[in-house]
């Protein structure tokens, strides 16, 4: 889906989606109170299978120089995943259904690439597919100029509820794993000049 992921593409498009009265809401209503710095997707649109989601920080974050990328855009990006995935699952689930969706967690991603690009504002396109209870998304995050920030491929979410959830963090906590590749590049073409 990368021939997609071009912000002079989205800057043409048309934003119908108001992330308030959709994920944001869907969220709160199962108790997750988000503060604003964590509530940055500020449009959405939905284009094919993917939807398209712009995302800025919060402007008086604290110390907002010391991050890369700071706690509440990241967690913006992922939410992603779920807003794209907003209208599907509707279908899928039904009216009454959808509305005791109770929680949605992020719990496994297959890849994770960050390009360490400078960055502010993003533009991301995501494209989510429900697998039984599950959102299987592929996240693009583009800055500014249109370079790709990051990379997600295969991030899952589980739809349950809360009780289910804590049950099943308890019971398979010692099954859980991560890996981390971390890969040195050349930075030369960095504004600050030289090679780190």
């Amino acid at each position: 889906h990368s021939e997609k992921a071009d912000i002079e593409y989205f800057k043409k498009m048309k934003f119908t989606l108001d992330p308030e009265q959709g994920i944001y809401d869907l969220m709160k209503k199962s108790g997750f109170k988000l503060g604003e710095g964590f509530r940055r997707i500020l449009k959405a649109q939905m284009d094919g299978d993917g939807c398209i989601s712009f995302i800025s920080p919060l402007k008086k974050v604290p110390d907002m120089d010391k991050y890369v990328l700071y706690p509440g855009i990241i967690d913006s990006i992922i939410q992603t995943t779920l807003n794209a995935a907003l209208s599907e699952l509707q279908k899928e689930l039904g009216e009454e259904s959808f509305k005791n969706v109770r929680t949605a967690i992020p719990y496994y991603i297959e890849k994770l690439t960050y390009n360490y690009k400078p960055s502010h504002d993003l533009w991301c396109y995501t494209v989510s597919k429900i697998q039984n209870d599950m959102i299987v998304s592929d996240v693009i995050v583009l800055n500014e100029n249109n370079e790709q920030v990051m990379i997600i491929k295969n991030a899952m979410i589980k739809i349950t509820n809360q009780e289910n959830l804590l049950k099943e963090l308890n019971n398979n906590y010692h099954n859980l794993r991560y890996y981390t590749n971390w890969v040195k590049e050349s930075t030369k073409n960095w504004k600050s000049g030289g090679e780190k």
